[in-house]
């Protein structure tokens, strides 16, 4: 980008150089050669005084600001106000990549302001911004980038096909206290005592159910992606890739990240510090980029439930028999499944057998409807 370009006029000059010197070896007039000669020999010219002439003079002292007024989600747009600072020579250009308009030009310190289109989910890029220089005659330019370019994700909205009230009962608060017995009690799992059962709501909600030991109340719930490809059916969708291009993703995997997105909302309002894994893992580690860019991967693998004692959420499509060995043998966490996918979708039967051996429940979310199973 540093590097002297014929301008257009320059181009043109050099094409009617040489039509004038074959002109003048079919007609023989010298007068002819000079001219077209001439003409071929400006541009080059202004291209090698290029080096020297539009090259930037003394340290540049460009600031150059973006600022977006509302944050940016998928199939909407956003204002973006562009100001440029400090000395600057020459014109600029904003670079936009695929944005309208193509660019937006800024002269001196006034602001430009324009519209930012985000179709797809993924990573964005404005920028960067370039100051633009010619010579007297514009026949060269040079350009030189002002600044790295504002990198942004565009992640999915969040879901609400769970409410507020579920998951406060699905990831409750470190700091929550056992003012309501329903929310301190759990599924009965093999090898409890049964001075821990709670008989008034076993009988309420017709099944075993225990009262935690204390510690399980200080335990920090969690939630696990599954990103496993062969989980997921339904519609293609996309999702754009920061340096350019698009990669296919599937709208069932897509409701699972708008499920990630809303349940990381009340983990980061409840309890500081915990946060969302995913299996197979993530390795770029942002959860912002995780649920913008991430999509549906082939490889297999296991949700790692751990040693905690917090609530487990795991988010994931329609799983097939390998789900079956995800409870863990000694795992005394209450784990609750959100599964993504058609109404009449479910996992094998040995699946749901083995899930309720382990005192796990489970809910099937689509796009209209929420039918619980336990």
């Amino acid at each position: 980008m540093r590097v002297p370009r014929p301008t257009l006029r320059a181009v043109l000059l050099v094409l009617l150089g040489a039509a004038l010197l074959a002109a003048a070896s079919f007609l023989g007039r010298p007068e002819l050669a000079a001219f077209g000669g001439l003409l071929i020999a400006l541009p080059l010219a202004a291209w090698l005084l290029g080096w020297w002439w539009v090259r930037p003079r003394g340290p540049q002292q460009v600031r150059v600001q973006r600022r977006l007024n509302e944050t940016p989600e998928v199939g909407g747009q956003s204002l973006v106000r562009l100001t440029v600072e400090g000395h600057d020579p020459g014109p600029g250009r904003e670079l936009l990549r695929g944005f309208q308009p193509q660019h937006a030009t800024s002269r001196g310190d006034e602001p430009v302001t324009y519209l930012a289109r985000f179709p797809l989910r993924g990573g964005y890029r404005l920028g960067p911004f370039l100051s633009i220089r010619t010579d007297p005659l514009g026949l060269v330019l040079r350009t030189q980038p002002q600044d790295p370019g504002h990198e942004l994700t565009v992640a999915l909205p969040p879901s609400t096909q769970v409410s507020d009230g579920d998951w406060e009962e699905l990831l409750p608060s470190r700091t929550q206290k056992g003012s309501e017995a329903d929310t301190l009690t759990r599924p009965y799992q093999e090898g409890d005592p049964y001075r821990r059962i709670h008989w008034p709501v076993s009988a309420r909600q017709g099944r075993m159910m225990v009262r935690p030991d204390a510690e399980d109340h200080d335990g920090v719930p969690a939630v696990m992606l599954d990103r496993q490809s062969a989980h997921y059916g339904g519609a293609p969708t996309w999702v754009h890739e920061p340096g350019g291009g698009r990669t296919a993703s599937t709208a069932s995997y897509d409701a699972a990240l708008r499920t990630a997105a809303a349940a990381a909302t009340v983990l980061r309002k409840g309890t500081p510090g915990a946060d969302i894994a995913a299996f197979p893992a993530w390795t770029q580690g942002r959860l912002d980029t995780l649920l913008a860019s991430s999509v549906p991967s082939p490889s297999t693998a296991q949700p790692t439930l751990g040693a905690g004692l917090g609530s487990l959420v795991i988010i994931t499509g329609i799983p097939g028999d390998a789900a079956a060995t995800w409870p863990g043998r000694h795992s005394r966490r209450r784990v609750t499944v959100l599964m993504h996918g058609p109404d009449d979708a479910a996992p094998p039967s040995a699946v749901l057998a083995a899930w309720e051996r382990a005192g796990w429940t489970w809910r099937t979310l689509s796009a209209h409807t929420l039918a619980g199973a336990s």
